[in-house]
């Protein structure tokens, strides 16, 4: 479901630009490994501007396949799983989002170590 997704990049009066926003599944529900980045039709391929990822490794091969690509947000933290080198050579913009989730998982630690302690999942 994009509902949120397609609202966002909805046009607004005041943008000069059009924003046109595809999902591509490229793990489909239930299986073991990803598509490759070139499942995705070329016509495709050959408009993209940018780029969201998740759990998606993008290297430098991958980067050929998109020739107008300017910007690659990875939802999450880090850059671990981007060629930088090559998209930086290329002047692409490589965004992520820092401190996500950083208190909600530190709760959840202190949680599970309390609940150890404690031995509440023996009850």
């Amino acid at each position: 479901d994009d509902l949120v997704e397609q609202s966002t990049f909805a046009p607004r009066d005041s943008q000069a630009y059009d924003v046109h926003y595809v999902q591509a599944d490229l793990i489909p529900p239930g299986a073991l490994s990803a598509n490759p980045w070139s499942s995705i039709k070329k016509e495709l391929r050959d408009q993209v501007d940018g780029i969201m990822l998740l759990k998606a490794c993008f290297t430098a091969e991958d980067l050929e396949l998109f020739p107008k690509l300017k910007v690659s947000v990875l939802m999450g933290v880090g850059c671990h799983r981007l060629d930088r080198r090559a998209l930086g050579e290329r002047g692409v913009t490589v965004c992520n989002v820092p401190k996500y989730g950083t208190c909600e998982i530190a709760y959840h630690a202190i949680a599970l170590a309390l609940s150890l302690r404690r031995g509440v999942l023996l009850h």
